[in-house]
């Protein structure tokens, strides 16, 4: 093709198809330029995602260790509930050696007085003054229907002397 414009016009021309082939090449880098742009938005949101999704993975984890903190607790306090129930019936079953001797102040005469008087596990030993020993009989007797006593020894060397007698017992105590 022969151009038959003129040379200024055709200048012009080259000049248009140069403003456009770079108006062109313009668009061209500025829609991958905002391709690019949006690529990186939606990589940042994918990894704002992820984020996110560890976060709420980590609470979560972090709850739950929390729980089993909380159980590994509670199993030791209700060992130690347990431990101290047994101690708790343990001393219930006991016999105190208070009640005991209580008992036994309230079985001797007014006449009779005790110089000893030793409790252990259950078993009790008395020593005492008795000015006769009717009044060793009656100490004797008040023993005997007294609840809880049982299992009560006099020696004979108790019974020998008639006046001012040196007296030891052993019996048997079970708080009832």
């Amino acid at each position: 093709m022969i151009n038959l414009l003129p040379y200024s016009r055709q200048k012009e021309i080259k000049k248009e198809e140069s403003a456009k082939i770079a108006a062109i090449v313009g668009l061209i880098i500025t829609a991958a330029f905002l391709v690019f742009l949006a690529l990186l938005f939606l990589i940042m949101v994918f990894y704002q995602y992820r984020l996110k999704t560890s976060e709420i993975l980590l609470s979560e984890k972090m709850a739950l260790m929390k729980i089993y903190n909380v159980e590994s607790v509670e199993k030791q306090i209700a060992g130690n509930n347990a431990l101290i129930s047994k101690m708790k019936d343990s001393y219930g079953k006991q016999t105190k050696a208070t009640a005991a001797f209580l008992q036994t102040a309230e079985c001797l005469p007014s006449t009779i007085s005790l110089t000893s008087f030793s409790f252990a596990a259950g078993r009790a030993t008395v020593e005492g003054l008795s000015p006769d020993r009717s009044a060793l009989e009656l100490f004797k007797r008040n023993l005997e229907q007294r609840p809880g006593f049982s299992n009560i020894v006099f020696p004979v060397s108790s019974w020998l002397a008639a006046r001012d007698i040196k007296f030891s017992v052993n019996f048997q105590y079970e708080n009832k």
